[in-house]
C-alpha cells in the first residue's frame, strides 16, 4: 500500500500534467539566496563541528544510497522539518515534521528503485554558526542512477539542500530542518 504523502505526490502529478500548475502546491521554503549571510560575515563552526556535521550530510547520502531508511530518518531530530520540491520550488511533493512519516515516505522511494542504484554525490557545502550554536548549510547535489542493465549511470537529478543542524542531548549533529529543492521541472518520486 502506498504511503498517503506518496499518493499525494502522484495525484499531484497527474494533476499538474492534465490541469496545468494551479493545483500544486509550492515549496513553502524555496531557495533563499540569503540562508547564509555574505561571505565576509560567516561565522564558522568548529573544525571538530564542522566535520561532524559533514560526516552528517555523507550519511544522509549513503542512507539513501544503501537503502536504508531506517538510517535516513535516525539522521533527524524528532521534531525535524523535512521538505521535498521539485521543478526550482514550484512544486511540493512533501513537507512533514513527523519523522516515522518522513521515513515510511523515503522507504517507499526507496522501494519503488527496485535494483535500480542511486548515488548521491554533495558538494559546494557552506556552513554558518547561529548565535543560538544551530548551523545553517547549503549544499549542491547530484544524483545519478545505475539501471542493471546499462553500461552507464544517468543523471537522475540536481538539486539545492538548505539546512538547519543542531546538537541532541547526546552531542551528535542532526537535521533539524531541510530543504531538499531539486531543478527538474517534473514531478517526480526519484531517489531522494
Amino acid at each position: 500500500m502506498k504511503s498517503t504523502p506518496k499518493i499525494f505526490t502522484l495525484l499531484l502529478g497527474f494533476g499538474v500534467m492534465f490541469g496545468g500548475t494551479a493545483m500544486a502546491a509550492s515549496c513553502v521554503d524555496n531557495v533563499n539566496p540569503n540562508w547564509l549571510p555574505p561571505r565576509a560575515n560567516i561565522v564558522n563552526p568548529s573544525t571538530a563541528d564542522r566535520q561532524a556535521i559533514m560526516d552528517l550530510i555523507h550519511s544522509y547520502n549513503w542512507a539513501l544510497d544503501d537503502k536504508n531508511a531506517a538510517a535516513f530518518a535516525q539522521l533527524f531530530t524528532s521534531d525535524a522539518q523535512y521538505e521535498a520540491c521539485s521543478g526550482g520550488g514550484a512544486l511540493q511533493l512533501i513537507r512533514t515534521t513527523v519523522t516515522p512519516e518522513l521515513q515510511e515516505y523515503i522507504a517507499d522511494i526507496l522501494s519503488d528503485l527496485g535494483s535500480r542504484q542511486a548515488r548521491h554525490f554533495e558538494s559546494n557545502t557552506l556552513l554558518h554558526q547561529n548565535k543560538d550554536g544551530s548551523v545553517n548549510g547549503k549544499t549542491t547535489l547530484l544524483v545519478t542512477l545505475q539501471w542493471p542493465d546499462r553500461e552507464v549511470p544517468e543523471l537522475d537529478y540536481t538539486a539545492v539542500m538548505q539546512e538547519t543542524f543542531v546538537k541532541d542531548d547526546d552531542g551528535l549533529w542532526r537535521f533539524s530542518k531541510l530543504t531538499l529543492i531539486t531543478d527538474t521541472p517534473g514531478v517526480q518520486a526519484r531517489a531522494r
